[in-house]
Parts: structure tokens; sequence; C-alpha cells
């Protein structure tokens, strides 16, 4: 009875809310802008039983169902024995296990998820990290692999300044006026099996609207993306009508933001990313 009533008062809410039609059906993706620099790395894998390989290299990016038990410890560390009782597995060596640094600790009603990431002579790989969940009973049932094998960076001096990458980004962007929020932070980008020192940089700006993204080379200047990786609504010219008698009201809002998810972060600098 208590089941069906809430039930009811979710129906009543959607209603309320317009949501019987939901405007928030599949959308679009927006059409980039011309001075736009997408980066774009295919990774085709293939799926087994209980994995998915990369489909170049053979080595596992995704390992399903493992059913290892783990030895109580921190969470770190409990990550830390399976990789090292799984080297082989997954194509490490002890080396590599040094590239990895505690990025997250997820602690769930299904257990715990944690997250090491990868760096490089003390800068992180971007996109780069193994994250391991193990269930109540210290199970290990997942693990993703984003792991970059071979890296070697020549140097990780800069040659050109974070300032020159920011001058660069607006002009190529076209940003005009003040910005709303800026980050910019030293990395390495795994640019085709070549490890690149990059600036990292986000903008977000009025004029043009924007959440702007990109990686110039900290060596030679070049642009390796600059994307808009901000989060728009869109209606698809939804209008009232006969035929659509309940469509909801526009609630509009100038400039861009952020989208954030419920998930609970281990550390005020830990992220999403």
């Amino acid at each position: 009875m208590i089941m069906k009533r809430t039930h009811q008062l979710l129906g009543e809410i959607a209603l309320l809310l317009g949501l019987g039609s939901s405007p928030l059906a599949a959308q679009k993706a927006v059409e980039p802008a011309a001075f736009e620099l997408r980066l774009v790395q295919s990774e085709s894998s293939l799926r087994d039983v209980n994995q998915r390989l990369d489909a170049r290299t053979g080595l596992p990016r995704a390992l399903y169902h493992q059913g290892y038990h783990l030895r109580p410890d921190e969470p770190e560390q409990m990550a830390r024995q399976y990789l090292h009782d799984h080297l082989a597995t997954l194509g490490l060596n002890g080396g590599d296990l040094d590239q990895l640094q505690l990025h997250a600790v997820r602690p769930s009603l299904s257990g715990t998820t944690v997250r090491l990431r990868q760096f490089l002579q003390d800068l992180p790989v971007i996109g780069a990290e193994i994250s391991i969940h193990y269930d109540r009973e210290n199970r290990v049932d997942f693990v993703m692999n984003g792991f970059r094998y071979g890296l070697t960076l020549a140097s990780a001096k800069a040659t050109k300044t974070a300032a020159f990458a920011r001058q660069l980004l607006i002009e190529r962007a076209q940003i005009n006026g003040p910005l709303i929020h800026e980050e910019t932070s030293l990395a390495v980008l795994d640019l085709a099996g070549e490890a690149r020192l990059v600036h990292h940089l986000v903008l977000i700006s009025n004029d043009p609207i924007g959440e702007w993204e990109a990686y110039v080379d900290a060596q030679t200047g070049q642009i390796h993306k600059l994307e808009d990786i901000s989060c728009y609504y869109h209606d698809h010219q939804r209008s009232i009508s006969p035929a659509n008698p309940a469509a909801p009201p526009h609630l509009q809002v100038h400039g861009p933001g952020r989208a954030i998810g419920p998930q609970t972060q281990s550390s005020p600098h830990a992220s999403n990313n």
C-alpha cells in the first residue's frame, strides 16, 4: 500500500513539473564552433566472457566477476594487493605500480571503489587510471584498466609558459571580457603512444558562452585539443499546440554551468575526471 501511494505521489509530482512528456529525452550534440579542435583517439576492444580486451594489445581494459579475496587492510593497500597478485594478467610490472598514486576512495552500500591515477615525473597522465571495486566481503568484482603502457616523458620542464597557453586559448576561442573561472595545470597527454607535456586549461566564459578545455603542448605550443565541454539544454522547438498541449514552459538561464554528480568525493581535491 505504501509503495503504491509512493508511486502515485511520484506520478503527480512528474505531472506538476511537466515531465509527463519530458524534454529530457536524448539530446542532439551541439555543433562545434569552427575554432574547436576535437581530440579523437579511438581504442577498439573485444568482449570476452568476463573481460573486455584492447584489440591492439590484447590486454584487459575491464575485468568482471573476479571473485578474488583480499586481505583486510586500508583501501589503497587492498587495491595494490590485487594489482601485485595480477601483474601478468594486466601486463604490468613493479615499475608500473610505482607510477600509480591514490586518487579517490568511494565507499558505498555495495563495497568500495579505489581509483589509482598514473603519474609520470610527478605529473598526472590525462585519463589514465586503474579503478578497483571490492564488495563488503573483500572480494574484487570489477576492475577498470586505463593504464597507459610504455610511456616515457623526456622532460617535465615546460618551454612554453602557462600564460602563453592561456593567451593562445583566449585568442583561438575569441574570448571577450572577464573569465568566470579558470584552471591551469601541467599534465602528460598520451598522444598515440607518445607522452607529451601539456598545459591543461579550463576557461569558462560568457562571450562566447562555453567551458573551454584545452591541451596546449608545453614545449611546442601546439594546441592538441580545444573543446567546449559544457552541457546544453535543447527543446527541439517544442511548442504548445493541440497536438502537444502539455509542453512545459521554458526556463532560460544565461551563462555556462557544471553538472555535479551525486557521488561523494573522498577528498576536497578529488574529481570525477
